[in-house]
């Protein structure tokens, strides 16, 4: 995701220089602290979503109580014209609605961060794209032209002291 990313970045990136950070001598203090920072970005953003899932979890949990209470009290009042059986799978089914509260919930949380990952690559592939500059005409120069390379003489020799096995005049 978007806090993971530069973190993962800069440690390879660190990895990839180490050994000039450490030949120089400089910026092992920088880099020690841009990653802290990037870690403390990534955990902050973990402790709030963690937080916000606590938060959600108690309130649903709230609310499969109050679905346990609402079936077991009309399993009370109706207990003379409902059998033991239908009162025992109501109160088996609304008690194991904390579980689906929270499967559901959850499964759209994490359903809605994977799509953020879709949205950037359809951001990407609808971007416009850019004109080269073959396309645009003759550049100032001559810049943008097919190189060629042209060839006058070939010689191809041993040594200086050798007959040449190789010599040909390109028209």
């Amino acid at each position: 995701n978007i806090y993971t990313s530069p973190m993962l970045a800069l440690f390879s990136e660190t990895l990839q220089g180490l050994g000039t950070l450490r030949a120089y001598k400089v910026g092992m203090d920088k880099a020690r602290a841009d990653m802290c920072a990037r870690i403390n970005d990534k955990l902050i953003v973990t402790l709030m979503m963690n937080t916000a899932n606590r938060w959600l979890g108690i309130r649903l949990d709230g609310l499969a109580t109050i679905i346990t209470f609402a079936a077991a009290f009309v399993c009370v009042i109706d207990a003379h014209h409902m059998s033991p059986a239908f009162a025992g799978l109501a109160l088996t089914y609304a008690s194991s609605c904390t579980g689906y509260l929270n499967f559901v919930v959850r499964s759209f949380a994490m359903l809605e961060m994977q799509m953020n990952s879709v949205e950037r690559i359809d951001h990407y592939t609808n971007l416009e794209v850019e004109l080269d500059s073959i396309d645009e005409g003759d550049p100032v120069g001559g810049m943008g032209r097919r190189p060629s390379v042209s060839t006058l003489s070939t010689t191809l020799s041993l040594s200086p002291r050798r007959p040449q096995p190789v010599s040909e005049e390109w028209p």
